[in-house]
């Protein structure tokens, strides 16, 4: 069966299934397509140079996980264990701990506790007074839009943000 969609598209209903009748509503219906973007989980190795932290690895997991609507604390132990880089130290912990009568909320403790994640570099009272001590804005720059955030703005507008944000 053929539907066309406010925007002019058309497209078809899916299959009815053979405990449906045509007339059902169910069978009626268009199914629209779900879109979404794909959540990477890059693997975790918990070495120095990973490209990420633990934390936010464990962020991007969960997100996996509520996505997939997997809530239940076996499935997200047992499908966390192949997110980890093999032999690696963060596999080789896992393997060693007892996930037996864990629930996933006390794997997450453990694991930042094992691999906590790092502090940001702050920047120093002296270092932030120095760049807004050199924060210039040019008199022919006045008057000129500019990208800011994805907008185009005035140049004294992103002036101001810089300089308030270094403040």
């Amino acid at each position: 069966m053929l539907y066309e969609d406010p925007f002019g598209s058309p497209f078809t209903s899916h299959q009815i299934l053979p405990h449906q009748s045509p007339q059902s509503p169910a069978a009626s219906l268009p199914q629209p397509s779900i879109m979404s973007a794909p959540i990477v989980v890059p693997d975790f190795s918990g070495k120095p140079g990973d490209a990420i932290q633990s934390a936010e690895f464990l962020k991007k997991f969960r997100s996996l996980m509520n996505m997939g609507n997997i809530m239940e604390n076996t499935c997200m132990i047992s499908l966390f264990e192949n997110y980890l880089k093999y032999n690696s130290p963060a596999d080789e912990w896992f393997r060693e701990i007892n996930t037996m009568e864990m629930t996933w909320k006390t794997l997450e403790k453990e694991f930042l506790v094992r691999f906590p994640p790092f502090q940001k570099a702050k920047k120093s009272e002296s270092e932030l007074e120095r760049e807004l001590c050199e924060l210039r804005l040019m008199a022919t720059d006045l008057g000129k839009k500019v990208k800011y955030a994805g907008e185009d703005v005035w140049s004294h507008v992103t002036f101001t943000e810089k300089a308030l944000s270094l403040a």
